[in-house]
């Protein structure tokens, strides 16, 4: 990795999605990185493609509650301090 990191080797666009999957990482945010380091110009007509997907955290919990729940209604922020009391430990 230290030599993609350093410049040494460019990275294939191509590998980017696979080694963002390897790494855990947001495939969409080191698509952005790599088209800031390898191609700057093409950035600003594609960044609105580029929005960030859930991280490999919260897609863990939509499988958890499609699994457990199955069909759910939309989300209501009047959830919000149940959900707080169930996941932060005080």
């Amino acid at each position: 990795m230290g030599l993609i990191l350093d410049g040494t080797i460019r990275l294939p666009l191509i590998k980017v999605a696979p080694l963002a999957r390897l790494l855990a990482l947001d495939p969409a945010t080191l698509t952005r990185e790599w088209f800031a380091a390898y191609a700057p110009d093409v950035l600003p007509a594609i960044a609105e493609l580029l929005t960030p997907a859930l991280s490999s955290t919260e897609m863990s919990w939509v499988r958890g509650l499609r699994r457990h729940l199955g069909p759910m209604p939309a989300f209501d922020d009047r959830w919000g301090d149940t959900l707080t009391l169930m996941l932060i430990e005080e």
